[in-house]
């Protein structure tokens, strides 16, 4: 099957063709139809189509011809391997990364030289991660300072600025300068203190927490991400509950572990059980105003009517600068030597880049009829090399999240409409996505295909976001 990008809010001129078409797509056994009766007009959104013959081929790869192009302009730099805790589940200390080498100013005008010799730039962002980068103190703020220096004599600007830590090291200076120079700070926990500092040591939680007072003290909100495993899996709704309640983030990111060779198999939870537990957990806190990013970004397709073409920034957006001068697109491969290159020896241009660019669904054939196709991005690259695949290769695994996602909103959609209103749950803007629910469900309301009762995509997302 084929998702064709953008379909209209049917103007008079899709009317009677989106009429047609429906009529097929209901006389079909499978709920689908071939790409050769839907008009151009209507060839605009997500909209699922089996790829049959040549016709269908050209409309395929036209369809990857649309896949946004590579823009490499979210730039990470690793700043330094050294952290505070010791987590079981660190893929660093489980790849026997020594924690030693930490990112030097040199190291950073050098990178931007190199990149800015290759890429001419308005504006870029900058994250800065580790290891633990709070560990670096005021050392930061000389590689945010250099970094802007460096923009600025390219004609450039850097916009959004961002920190990932675990708060153990960040001081109030710290906090101030970080705070003055508007780069936003993301906190990692893995709960509340009984669950957070059975894996990440005692007293972590609490040095976590002083930390983000800091920051509140400056009015800024931190974001929190949450590694999830055995030891907090069971408890992810009431983590999310916990949080949106006590600490009032704007957002909150799950982080499932993600496979590295020589892992031990009980640091992981299965997939579709963490995909069940984060939509309980997006029921329960969405209402506290809490953005689950897991869910709102796929929520968010809905919204804008949108095609999520990958489900990794390295494939197209992200540049990462690693303490040993290397380079490469990925900010977990660390781990994984072959996926770096030094820069004297990099170009975003070489096969360490572009090797990644194809890494999506549309390209990947044992995905095209896949129901899931437009909200899915195909999961992670280094996890299908972690695993023995290659770098385009997909693992059933990671197709956990999109399958419950899916299901979930057609239950949600259904639940809202009382699963008898007289329109199709798919509105002006067609949503396909939900063919299989609708397969799955003939209570779904087919009447009035055509009427003017139909729910509208915003009226769907609308259920998706209650």
């Amino acid at each position: 099957m084929l998702l064709f990008h953008s379909l209209t809010n049917t103007k008079a001129s899709g009317g009677k063709e989106l009429c047609q078409v429906w009529e097929r797509l209901l006389a079909s056994e499978d709920g689908t139809v071939p790409v050769s009766v839907v008009p151009e007009c209507l060839r605009k959104g997500p909209f699922l189509v089996p790829v049959e013959g040549e016709a269908d081929q050209s409309a395929l790869r036209h369809l990857q011809a649309e896949i946004p192009q590579a823009t490499r302009d979210d730039v990470w730099f690793f700043v330094t391997e050294a952290c505070t805790n010791h987590c079981r589940y660190c893929r660093q200390r489980i790849a026997g990364v020594k924690g030693t080498r930490a990112l030097e100013v040199t190291g950073v005008q050098k990178f931007w030289t190199w990149y800015f010799g290759q890429r001419t730039r308005e504006h870029v962002s900058l994250s800065l991660f580790g290891g633990e980068p709070s560990l670096l103190g005021l050392g930061l703020i000389d590689i945010l300072e250099e970094s802007e220096r460096c923009c600025v004599t390219a004609n450039a600007r850097i916009g959004e600025k961002n920190m990932f830590s675990n708060g153990m090291a960040v001081s109030g200076d710290l906090a101030q300068e970080l705070s003055n120079r508007g780069v936003k700070v993301v906190l990692s926990f893995d709960g509340p203190a009984f669950v957070n500092d059975v894996m990440r040591g005692q007293g972590r939680f609490a040095g976590a927490m002083r930390a983000r007072a800091r920051f509140a003290s400056l009015g800024e909100n931190v974001g929190i991400s949450l590694a999830v495993g055995p030891h907090n899996a069971a408890y992810l709704p009431e983590i999310a509950v916990f949080f949106a309640e006590s600490l009032k983030p704007k957002n909150i990111c799950f982080i499932p572990m993600h496979r590295t060779r020589g892992a031990p198999d009980d640091i992981f939870v299965a997939y579709d059980y963490i995909a069940q537990q984060m939509l309980r957990a997006y029921d329960l806190a969405a209402p506290l105003g809490l953005y689950i990013e897991n869910v709102s970004r796929l929520v968010d397709l809905f919204v804008t009517g949108s095609v999520r073409y990958s489900a990794c920034g390295a494939t197209s957006t992200r540049v990462v600068l690693f303490p040993d001068g290397t380079v490469g697109p990925c900010q977990s491969s660390y781990i994984e030597p072959s996926l770096r290159v030094p820069l004297s020896e990099a170009s975003l241009a070489g096969p360490e880049f572009k090797q990644w660019e194809c890494r999506s669904p549309f390209f990947t054939e044992g995905c095209l009829n896949c129901h899931c196709l437009g909200i899915c991005g195909g999961g992670c690259g280094l996890d299908s090399i972690q695993r023995g695949r290659g770098i385009r290769e997909t693992d059933p695994r990671d197709c956990a999240v999109p399958n419950a996602f899916l299901n979930w909103a057609v239950d949600r959609v259904l639940a809202r409409t009382d699963g008898d209103a007289p329109t199709t749950i798919l509105g002006t803007q067609d949503l396909l996505f939900l063919r299989r629910g609708m397969v799955a469900n003939p209570q779904l309301p087919f009447r009035g295909v055509a009427g003017s009762g139909r729910l509208t995509a915003a009226q769907v997302a609308q259920c998706l976001l209650e």
